[in-house]
Parts: C-alpha cells; structure tokens; sequence
C-alpha cells in the first residue's frame, strides 16, 4: 500500500494553492493489489450512496465485480460486499442509484444488467435482478425522474446484438424496469456516449455528433431542443453536468488537450457561453497544453469537480472566472507525462458528509475532503518559490529557494512506494539558496518524491530520474 505517496502528494497539493482558500484534503485509500486486471486497469467508475441511518458507501466498479466499501469512517474504509458481474472482463462498468438500490451495467462481453438491493448493509448486499432481457451492455446510465437511461444499449435480438442510441425505462417497479422508449441512430447522432437528465430534460453527449439536448416530458416520444455544435475545443463529446439551479451547463470532450466547456442556460433553445467578453470563448481546464484529458465533471454548489485521467480530482471555481481550486492526483506514476487514458476514472462529490470519492483505474478508491483553509500565514513558504533544475535530471539535481525568509529545511528523498532513500539538513535564505543532491547514478530511472520540510509545511515535488 502506498499511503505515503498519496500524504505527501496531499501536502503539495495544500503548500501549491494555499492562496486559494480551499484544499482537497487526502483521507485513505483502498485498493487490492491481487485483484484481477487487464492492461494495468483494475477499477472504473463509481457511485456513491447515503443510506437512512446515516451510513455511508462507495460503489467501484472493477474488471470483475462491484465492490461496496463503507466509507463512514473516510479515514478507514471497509469493504462491506463483493458482486460479481456476469462477464468478468469488463474495463467499463457504470453504477447509479435509486432509492436503495444500485444499478450496474457493462459495455463488453456477455454483460447484463444488474440490480442490487443495498438496505441491509452493512451486514449484506443482495442481487435482485440480473438480466439481459431489456438490456445486455451499456455505456453508461443516468437515473433521473424515476426513469433509468442507457447510453449505448446493447440489445439481444433474435440471436444478434443490437446496438442503439438510448433507451430509456420506468422504475415504477424498482426491481423489474420496463422499457418507455428507444432512439436509434438518426440524423442527429449515432450513439449517446453518457448524458445527464435534469427533470424532463436530457442533455446527450453524442461523441463526434456534439452534444443535443431533447425534451423528455413525454418519454415516449422525445423531442429535439437544441445542439451545440462546432463550439471551442470541440473533439470527442463525452460527459456533463447541470448546476442544480439549472442555470449553467459542462461538458467534457475526451480527446487529448480539450478543455471543459461552460455554457449558459436562460434560453434553453440557445445556450451560449458565459462569464466572456464577446470574443472569448469560456473554456478551462488543467494542463491542456501537456495533453490531459478531462473526464467525468459534476457541480456542487460554485465548484466544478472533475475527474482527470492524468491528474486526478480537479476542482474548478464557477464564481471566479473559472479559477482552479485544487487538484488531487490520484496517478502519480504519470510523472510529468501525459499519454493515455490511465488514472482517475470517476468522482462522486455528493455524499451528505462532505466526503469525495473518486476511483483510480489502477490505484483503487480515494476518500478526498474539500475544506477551507484558516489562518494562512503571510509569510508563508510557497512551492513557486522553489526550483527544481534539472528535472528530468540523469546524475544529480538542485534545490534552489528564491525568496526572502531564513530557514533551516529538511530534504528527503522517497520512491513512489514511500521508501525513504535519502535525508539532508541544509538552510536556505536569500544568499544561500540552492543545494545540489548529487549521486544519483545508482538510483532506477523513474519518478521519485521529494519532501522538504519547511517552518510553514510540507512542500513535495516529482523528481523524474532519467538514464
């Protein structure tokens, strides 16, 4: 387990953005490193769940199962129960909630769709339904209305897979849905990558096709509202989120350097970019210029909180131009690299204790708390006020300080699994600013952690060792 590596990335993360009043605190972690994989991925997405007694769960999906995690405590998870999936070597599986039960879907293989009966956890979780007669896989699906919504149905018809749009059903009766309506291709889109309903209305995000929004007051005939078509950053339309006063719309496009977009909702027939001048367009994001690929957003009140494949839980501040709060990199292993789609696959910001889950493909469940910083200190030590040179570095590396403080540090050199390999002692001040860790050779080529301790905190950097 490497719970040192994630304390460390939690203090830079507080020492970088300090200024910014608010902080992605790091909780616990679980993971299983004897859990089956495929190509380095373990985990996909996840839910999460508030049961009447005040309890609280996360719901990650694995290549094999689904795993209900109590997480209560944040501090020290629980797994609570175990579900096996029918096909088990899914690197995509989707989970949602209604009242108590959760609903998990799959997009490879002989899948179905499962439901599973939550109100005797802790003690038990029981499979209710575990079928393929309405649907075989999907993409993903969204409960919204009393109604479930597959992105991408599978269908089984006549010995042959039928792939559609969407399909939407009633869960009048939560354990046995029944089917309201099917959009298939058409003029509009081919397929419905995920979506997000607010009310009667359905927001999908429809891949190279943009994003189309439809009017579901009567599901079984949807009508067309609108699109958004040939906007910034345009690329592989994938998820949204609605604030929940419905005034603001985000999207994310999952293509290598494309930014969040944020739209407007006063006139539904018309969303428009907001918070610009007239020549600005209103996208944001982290690292786009390195290649990031923003994933899975959700709203919580002003904040946008996103999950990144390469960097983690990002947050973003509505209010405030679109400012970056503070991220959590859950894929440390990345270095400063960004290629892939390895890391934080999902985030869930709506469990009532204030509690963020998010799932890791292949470091597994991160309990994260977004809090407000007090106190902050004038004089406070700042990760901009160092330099790390040369980074990638071969033999050595320098630690150099530019500011105006006198302090003793301590520097201490750990591997990604939180083994301490080196310790010095060395002051810094405005004429003894840099310090040189040299013999390096010996070391593995990869990324490394350092640690300097400061009067004001904990500051840690990525040192990426090359040949």
């Amino acid at each position: 387990m490497r719970f040192c590596l994630y304390i460390f990335l939690s203090i830079l993360s507080l020492a970088a953005n300090a200024q910014s009043g608010m902080h992605l605190q790091f909780l616990s972690r679980w993971d299983n490193d004897s859990l089956k994989s495929i190509g380095g991925q373990t985990f996909n997405d996840l839910w999460g769940w508030a049961a009447p007694d005040g309890k609280e769960y996360a719901i990650i999906g694995a290549v094999d199962s689904v795993y209900f995690i109590e997480v209560t405590d944040p501090l020290h998870p629980v797994v609570r129960s175990v579900q096996a999936g029918r096909f088990n070597e899914c690197v995509h599986r989707d989970i949602s909630s209604y009242s108590h039960y959760a609903y998990c879907v799959a997009d490879e293989g002989n899948s179905s769709l499962q439901i599973f009966d939550m109100q005797y956890l802790p003690d038990s979780v029981h499979k209710v339904y575990d079928s393929d007669t309405l649907v075989s896989r999907a993409h993903c699906i969204f409960i919204g209305g009393g109604n479930i919504y597959f992105a991408s149905p599978v269908t089984k018809e006549n010995g042959a897979n039928l792939v559609h749009a969407l399909m939407v059903a009633s869960l009048k009766n939560p354990e046995d849905p029944e089917l309201l309506t099917t959009i298939n291709a058409n003029n509009n889109f081919d397929n419905v990558h995920d979506l997000y309903v607010r009310n009667d209305t359905a927001f999908l995000n429809c891949q190279l096709k943009g994003l189309w929004i439809y009017d579901f007051t009567k599901p079984e005939n949807p009508t067309v509202i609108t699109s958004i078509q040939n906007y910034p950053d345009e690329g592989f339309n994938h998820s949204s989120a609605v604030s929940p006063d419905g005034k603001t719309l985000v999207f994310t496009d999952e293509t290598v350097g494309m930014r969040l977009k944020k739209y407007g909702l006063a006139n539904l027939k018309k969303p428009r970019t907001v918070d610009r001048k007239p020549d600005e367009e209103d996208v944001f994001g982290l690292d786009y210029t390195k290649g990031s690929i923003a994933h899975n957003p959700y709203i919580k009140g002003r904040f946008i909180i996103c999950s990144y494949y390469q960097d983690g839980v990002v947050v973003f501040d509505m209010n405030d131009s679109d400012k970056l709060v503070d991220y959590y990199d859950t894929y440390p292993q990345n270095g400063n690299t960004f290629s892939g789609f390895q890391g934080c696959w999902g985030v869930y910001p709506f469990l009532p204790s204030g509690t963020i889950i998010a799932s890791d493909e292949t470091n597994g469940l991160f309990c994260l708390r977004l809090d407000t910083i007090t106190g902050i200190q004038k004089d406070l030590i700042s990760v901009e006020q160092f330099n790390i040179y040369p980074n990638p570095c071969a033999n050595s590396f320098s630690v150099s300080y530019h500011g105006t403080e006198t302090f003793t540090a301590k520097l201490e050199l750990f591997t990604l699994l939180g083994k301490r390999i080196d310790y010095r002692e060395t002051l810094f001040s405005h004429e003894l600013h840099s310090f040189a860790f040299t013999d390096l050779p010996a070391l593995p080529t990869g990324i490394y952690l350092l640690k300097i301790t400061t009067k004001t905190g904990d500051i840690v950097f990525k040192i990426n060792k090359a040949e």
